[in-house]
């Protein structure tokens, strides 16, 4: 579910619980709520990361989940407004 917001109504931060209350819209490949509203619930800790191979990563199978890879960062980049990073993985990386 994607939520199409530019700016939440109420502060929010890593590991708050919220209640979102919107219309459920079907724009593209994805539903998504639009005109979200916010309401903070709680607080909750964040799961622990889970370790995932490259090639698991690859697939949908762990999409928008929190996961763990080891690797090393070749090249990292602006790119508009967001940073983007270029990695090799530990078995791939060149030796020096």
């Amino acid at each position: 579910m994607n939520l199409e917001i530019v700016k939440p109504n109420v502060a929010l931060a890593t590991g708050d619980l919220v209640e979102i209350e919107g219309v459920t819209e079907a724009p593209d490949l994805a539903p998504q709520v639009g005109t979200p509203r916010f309401k903070v619930v709680s607080y909750v800790p964040l799961p622990p990361a889970k370790p995932v191979s490259y090639e698991r990563m690859a697939t949908t199978e762990v999409d928008s989940q929190g996961v763990e890879v080891e690797g090393v960062i070749h090249k990292v980049w602006k790119k508009g407004k967001n940073w983007q990073s270029a990695c090799w993985r530990k078995e791939d990386t060149p030796s020096s």
